[in-house]
């Protein structure tokens, strides 16, 4: 199948889709697996979701397949969380796109050299009001979009303050954060 639409997923729509129990569950499993999405992300989202899934896992919120659990299950916590980050990460079908490069940032009379992603996050910190890896994430994706010549046209998202910004973030960047439910909604893929 053609790809129609390229799409960078939150951290947030991955823990939907992992987490059974989570209320974005549905919407999340029937987007992803969507063969003419095309689905890309940062590496925030990584250590974000593996942050996420630690804390899941050792509050024993978080069930996994009984055959990844019997593999795991005598590993030391931290290589429990690493190995069912991997598993996660090879049952979806996501691109992590590395997107960062080093670039002067100067502040205060300093000059720092920094990764660009944080410097394109602290240019459009002021324009919303985001939580901080929110506004990483944008940035993410507007590297990748500008940077890598991927299409994105989505920031998929469950996040209540990116959708609220959702009209300033397309006018800056061309990409439009949508909740997964509207997106299946657009596309009309059933949940």
């Amino acid at each position: 199948m053609v790809v129609e639409v390229d799409v960078y997923l939150d951290t947030n729509i991955l823990i939907s889709f992992f987490h059974g129990r989570d209320v974005f569950h549905k919407p999340a499993a029937a987007l992803i697996g969507q063969p003419s999405i095309s689905f890309v992300t940062g590496l925030i989202t990584l250590l974000e979701f593996e942050a996420v899934i630690g804390r899941l896992w050792t509050n024993k919120q978080l069930s996994v397949e009984k055959t990844v659990e019997d593999l795991i299950k005598n590993l030391p916590l931290p290589y429990q969380i690493k190995a069912i980050v991997d598993f996660c990460f090879m049952k979806v079908p996501v691109r992590i796109i590395p997107e960062m490069a080093l670039e002067a940032f100067d502040f205060n009379g300093d000059r720092y050299t920094v990764d660009n992603t944080f410097n394109l996050a602290f240019k459009i910190c002021p324009e919303f009001r985001l939580k901080t890896l929110d506004t990483i994430h944008v940035a993410s994706a507007m590297k990748i979009k500008n940077y890598r010549g991927i299409n994105i046209q989505y920031l998929v998202t469950t996040d209540d303050l990116l959708l609220n910004e959702a009209r300033g973030i397309h006018a800056l960047s061309n990409i439009l954060p949508i909740s997964s439910s509207d997106l299946c909604k657009l596309h009309k893929i059933a949940f």
